[in-house]
């Protein structure tokens, strides 16, 4: 990871839990609201729902994981 070689390896370590813990909190908010969406609709499908589901949060993982890439670059010694 830039930040561990660059900062200093406890700094990367936390780095990396907070990424993970963010992934994780933004997906779990995506959850939360997909259940409420999908509970004023009963009529759809549930492989529709878990379709429409991964989709979204697999979109919001790959935007995310394109933020931080694009915040650690200017930070980081690597090329």
């Amino acid at each position: 990871m830039p930040t561990q070689k660059s900062i200093n390896p406890y700094a990367g370590f936390l780095v990396g839990w907070s990424i993970l813990m963010d992934f994780i909190h933004s997906n779990g908010q995506l959850f939360v609201c997909s259940a409420v969406l999908f509970s004023s609709f009963p009529s759809v499908p549930a492989y529709v729902r878990a379709l429409n589901l991964l989709i979204i949060a697999t979109i919001i993982d790959v935007v995310e994981d394109i933020k931080y890439k694009k915040v650690n670059a200017p930070l980081s010694n690597e090329k």
